[in-house]
């Protein structure tokens, strides 16, 4: 597995192109083909915790958590773009998928920088 994003010394997230971003959230957004606009907050903590779901052994999860795809639509459909994405990959049922290697860099990626603070000026400038 690899990461995905590089931090540099001014804040910014950079992909292997160079393209920089406010945050790995943002980034991984983008690769979802989101825009960021509307409730992108609440998308983005969604999108995590279906990707997680996907990234947790068939065993440890729990058939009514709230990412499961069969349980909130919202998370089927989030599986099905994770799909067309190359991030997941499903037998008979997209509720029983696995992440590809592809999906296994992004949640690495995810998870290395979560704790990181984005370059938004809102969010750096605050004083709470």
């Amino acid at each position: 597995m690899s990461v995905l994003l590089s931090k540099d010394k001014d804040g910014w997230f950079r992909d292997k192109d160079g393209v920089s971003y406010d945050s790995a959230l943002d980034w991984f957004m983008t690769e979802l083909g989101f825009c960021g606009c509307g409730s992108i907050e609440k998308i983005q903590k969604l999108a995590v915790g279906v990707l997680k779901h996907y990234g947790t052994p068939h065993d440890e999860r729990v058939k009514n958590a709230r990412w499961h795809p069969y349980n909130h639509i919202d998370c089927e459909i989030l599986a099905n773009v994770f799909h067309s994405k190359d991030l997941i990959e499903h037998g008979t049922g997209i509720g029983s998928g696995w992440l590809t290697d592809r999906g296994k860099d992004v949640l690495e990626t995810l998870e290395k920088f979560k704790e990181q603070p984005t370059r938004r000026p809102h969010d750096l400038d605050a004083d709470d």
